[in-house]
């Protein structure tokens, strides 16, 4: 990379290696300095920084994942999705090159992922450099590179990061589902595209089984994603693995010196979480979804009946299960219910659809007996030969499925 570095930036980076050398823990070896340089992470600007003629950020302040345990001696930089991301820019107003802080030495380690960073302390926070991030315009390691612009004093940073959340917002837009899977020459991973059920807003994501046992015996490494688009194979993003470190919380130290997993234990307010720090391997998606929702958007959908956009709009705002239904040509009757609520509850619904999309809920027409309003049935039997449900609330009542008359049966 080009790049104008002041001479006393170079006498900085000098004396900040040779005094690291024979430097203890906690003594200052050198200063950070304001810039005039224009940082950018994933197109977001950062506050940046020099140190040896090199552009720094400062990680707790950026990214909201970072995470560090003193026991370990070990910070663990996180990821860097847009939104995690703390924008801000430089704080110049001095000049560049104004010494704003000093470097201490440090025996804390600093990972990504489960490479070790070179890093400065700066009394309490840790500074790493944006070009250990990323290769300088091609991708390194890490999944990042870097672009430098001297005319304009830009460095931007592009480092993949799981962007699951876009990825599904687009799917849900587009009503999509779609299939990973393995070229045949194993060089990328195909994505597939499709229509999502009729009852469904999309988002099911799935991998082949020969794609999943080939990602989890793969090193570190990016693969591309590719996608047909207007007839043409396009990438559309890549697949990403790397080795990673990541703390697991194993218990509780107790105040007298001892250890718990916490199960059958009376806390008392003055235990201290107990982690561990462990190698593990960590795989995700990065998909330009500008580039992937063509692949989606011209998708032919199944076109629905009035009585079917009804049963749709149940299924995604009242229920997580459809426990019995019948169809004919008239009507669809439906015996659904939302289940896993807070205390073991739940809450359910006996609903006839008429092709018109007009419906009845027979759910509304019974006092509520909890104490939260919902409202369950027992011993429900929806007999379809003959168009009848059976089903007890507060007694037993028979539903003329055909007419959509209820009535209680008599004890």
């Amino acid at each position: 990379m080009k790049k104008t570095i002041l001479f006393p930036a170079i006498i900085a980076a000098v004396m900040l290696g040779a005094s690291a050398a024979s430097a203890q823990t906690g003594d200052v070896i050198g200063h950070i300095y304001s810039t005039d340089i224009r940082a950018y992470i994933n197109d977001t600007e950062v506050p940046a920084y020099n140190i040896g003629g090199r552009t720094v950020v400062i990680a707790e302040d950026l990214l909201t994942s970072t995470e560090y345990h003193d026991e370990f001696r070990t910070l663990l930089v996180g990821d860097f999705y847009p939104n995690a991301l703390s924008s801000g820019s430089n704080a110049t107003d001095g000049g560049s090159g104004r010494i704003i802080g000093d470097i201490y030495e440090t025996d804390i380690k600093t990972y990504m992922y489960d490479k070790e960073l070179p890093a400065y302390n700066l009394n309490g926070k840790t500074a790493v450099a944006i070009e250990d991030l990323g290769g300088f315009k091609e991708y390194n390691d890490l999944g990042g590179r870097y672009f430098y612009d001297d005319d304009t004093r830009t460095l931007k940073l592009d480092i993949l990061y799981s962007n699951f959340p876009d990825a599904m917002t687009m799917l849900f837009d587009n009503a999509a589902d779609v299939t990973y899977s393995l070229s045949g020459d194993k060089t990328h991973i195909t994505a597939e595209y499709v229509p999502a059920d009729k009852f469904s807003v999309g988002g099911n994501t799935t991998e082949t089984e020969e794609l999943t046992a080939f990602l989890n015996e793969q090193g570190n490494g990016m693969i591309p994603v590719t996608a047909m688009i207007n007839g043409e194979e396009k990438q559309i993003g890549w697949n990403f693995t790397h080795g990673t470190k990541d703390y697991y919380q194993t218990g509780y130290r107790t105040p007298d010196g001892g250890f718990t997993d916490g199960y059958g234990y009376s806390f008392t307010g003055e235990e201290t979480e107990v982690y561990e720090l462990r190698d593990e391997k960590i795989n995700f998606y990065f998909i330009y979804t500008d580039v992937a929702k063509d692949a989606a958007k011209d998708l032919e959908h199944p076109a629905l009946t009035k009585r079917e956009e009804v049963e749709k709009d149940w299924w995604l705002h009242h229920w997580n299960k459809i426990n019995d239904k019948l169809e004919t040509d008239d009507y669809t009757f439906i015996y659904a219910g939302f289940y896993g609520l807070p205390h073991g509850g739940a809450s359910e619904n006996l609903l006839r659809i008429e092709n018109d999309g007009t419906y009845r809920d027979y759910a509304k027409e019974f006092e509520s007996v909890s104490l939260y309003g919902q409202k369950t049935f027992d011993n429900v039997t929806i007999d379809k030969e003959n168009e009848k449900c059976y089903f007890r609330y507060d007694k037993d009542y028979v539903i003329d499925l055909k007419t959509g008359e209820m009535t209680a049966k008599e004890n």
